[in-house]
């Protein structure tokens, strides 16, 4: 039995508008977090999808969860090289306190590009990364940790 391209090509569009995307509304300007005084962590940018492109291959989040791309710009205000360990932030749910770790660390590119989680950032400079934490779907994410110091991210309301 053939199956026509019509059907199939419907097929297939339903197939990825299924995986629908999050933007959150983040409140400008409030979503940088002095981080031991001379390193910022800046919050430009979340959202969340039930699956991420990896480059050449598709992931997807288990049943009840989705991924939250985090969307961060680290900033070094010291005069010295600095280490920077993102699998050191998490993401926290506001009532239990539950930690949900960075899985995957991208750089900021229209393309997905595999980064380290662990990085070094010389004297007065900024990197961007994007940190993919898989989160539960029916929560927002409102809390983030850094090396244990806890930030409230903020919305627009």
């Amino acid at each position: 039995m053939k199956i026509p391209l019509f059907r199939l090509l419907f097929f297939g569009l339903i197939l990825t508008l299924s995986s629908c995307v999050t933007v959150y509304q983040l409140s400008p300007a409030k979503n940088n977090f002095n981080y031991k005084n001379d390193i910022e962590y800046e919050v430009y940018g979340m959202s969340s999808a039930s699956q991420q492109a990896t480059g050449n291959s598709r992931i997807v989040a288990k049943k009840g969860y989705t991924f939250v791309s985090v969307k961060t710009k680290v900033t070094n205000k010291t005069n010295e090289t600095i280490d920077i360990d993102f699998s050191e932030v998490s993401l926290l749910d506001l009532v239990n306190k539950v930690k949900y770790p960075v899985s995957f660390v991208y750089q900021a590119t229209v393309v997905s590009i595999p980064a380290k989680n662990k990085t070094t950032l010389g004297p007065q400079k900024s990197l961007k990364r994007i940190l993919l934490i898989s989160y539960p779907d029916k929560m927002k994410p409102e809390l983030l940790e850094i090396n244990g110091e806890r930030y409230e991210i903020q919305f627009s309301k």
